[in-house]
């Protein structure tokens, strides 16, 4: 049985007695004999699996008298704030009386003086105090409006989450999502990245970050023990910069499960031709985009012999390809950086026979930089370390974060490649990929 509800907007007032909706009786003759009790139990049931919003569960409240009459008397019911408007958020956070809250809040394109001074009640020390999860959700789009008058109230907006009074929270997520990020304006995603500067979280243990990589905690959020940062490649002007993704680390750095995703999918020949020449051939030599659905990076033998006799490289090991993908080589006669792959084939084999490359690093867009100036993050708890791409992204630039990395005590090393993204977004790529290969020198 399939019931749906059409929740009006605006005023909370639909919620009293008399504008419950009707019900057709024939269709709930079977839920009606069931006991409070057991009614009971499917609703607390309904609450643990509604883990995103508390939608479904006002609904079942207004399903008729008797199911309103258990919603109310049960706070816990009421403890998932969805992101409504401050209206419905001022009726479940009375209803759930002192419990701790699970709150979802959705950031607009604008907002009116009236909706801004709503949002600061909603955010005062009282209501934040009890907040033990968050979520942040908002579009990408907020970050392109042209019209200044937009950008103004979005950007009173952002000040609004800085300097939170958080002493309950221990689950924290920001969500940036939507495709229009190459028109971004800079300075508000500059605002957006300081989202969380000043926030007083001492239990938080879980944070997750979808869609960017904000800057570091103001202060250090030792609490903070799983961290999942989930990059989108949107831009080669906007994607993540190692330097940005180590500072954050280091305020995270009691850290002890640590996954960093880059999943977004390269949708235009503009993007995938940022990507170095030295990726795209190895990519194709060692056959990655014929893994196994969402597999853990093994290099076989196969593919290492697939590789060996294209490009011959002595001693070639797991440990030493891994090596030869993340570093590029520095020319000792003329002192300049290139891919590996561009360089003459004999020298490439006796500097990677002495290792002489792994001296520097290059970033793409950025000068010849030495290692002694990283911001090396010691990460002295972890104990799982996972890295989730997709086939087609740029594993030198996210692996060189890896080499920013002191981790001696992690146990579990993981590097996953996913076919099943792949499927969904690449596959119209396959033809111009090979065409681009076969172009390179």
């Amino acid at each position: 049985m399939d019931l749906m509800f059409f929740l009006p907007s605006g005023d909370a007032s639909f919620m009293d007695e008399g504008h419950l909706p009707l019900c057709n009786h024939g269709e709930t003759r079977g839920i009606d004999s069931f006991p409070d009790e057991l009614l009971l139990e499917i609703v607390q049931q309904l609450i643990h699996d509604d883990t995103e919003t508390g939608y479904s569960m006002l609904s079942l409240s207004l399903v008729n008298r008797r199911f309103r009459r258990i919603a109310l008397s049960m706070p816990s019911f009421w403890t998932k704030i969805p992101g409504v408007q401050h209206d419905m958020y001022k009726t479940f956070f009375e209803r759930s009386e002192d419990l701790p809250l699970e709150v979802t809040i959705t950031i607009k394109e604008k907002y009116t003086d009236t909706e801004i001074q709503q949002l600061d009640e909603s955010l005062s020390p009282d209501s934040t105090r009890r907040w033990k999860k968050v979520t942040f959700l908002c579009d990408c789009i907020c970050l392109i409006m042209e019209q200044r008058e937009h950008s103004d109230s979005f950007s009173q907006v952002l000040s609004k989450f800085r300097m939170l009074q958080l002493p309950s929270l221990e689950t924290a997520r920001f969500v940036l999502h939507g495709d229009e990020f190459h028109e971004y304006k800079r300075q508000l995603a500059n605002e957006l990245l300081r989202y969380h500067d000043g926030w007083e979280a001492p239990k938080l243990k879980t944070l997750k970050l979808e869609g960017f990589i904000p800057r570091f905690f103001s202060k250090r959020m030792d609490s903070a023990t799983d961290v999942t940062v989930n990059i989108d490649y949107m831009d080669h002007e906007v994607e993540y910069e190692p330097f940005s993704l180590a500072y954050f680390l280091q305020s995270v750095s009691a850290v002890e499960n640590l996954k960093i995703v880059l999943n977004r999918p390269i949708s235009s020949e503009k993007l995938y031709n940022y990507l170095p020449i030295t990726y795209r051939r190895i990519s194709r030599r060692l056959g990655l985009t014929d893994l196994d659905d969402t597999s853990t990076l093994v290099i076989s033998d196969h593919s290492i012999q697939k590789l060996v006799s294209e490009a011959p490289v002595p001693d070639v090991t797991p440990d030493s390809l891994y090596k030869h993908l993340l570093i590029t080589y520095r020319d000792e006669d003329s002192g300049r950086v290139v891919d590996r792959e561009d360089h003459d084939m004999e020298l490439d084999n006796q500097a990677y026979a002495s290792e002489e490359w792994i001296q520097r690093i290059y970033l793409p867009g950025e000068s010849l930089i030495n290692l002694s100036i990283y911001p090396f993050v010691h990460l002295a708890k972890l104990k799982y370390l996972e890295y989730d791409l997709d086939p087609l992204c740029d594993i030198y630039l996210i692996m060189s974060v890896n080499r920013m990395l002191e981790i001696p005590t992690v146990e579990e090393l993981v590097f996953r490649l996913n076919k099943v993204r792949k499927r969904e977004a690449y596959d119209g790529l396959r033809l111009r990929m090979e065409s681009s290969l076969l172009r390179a020198p």
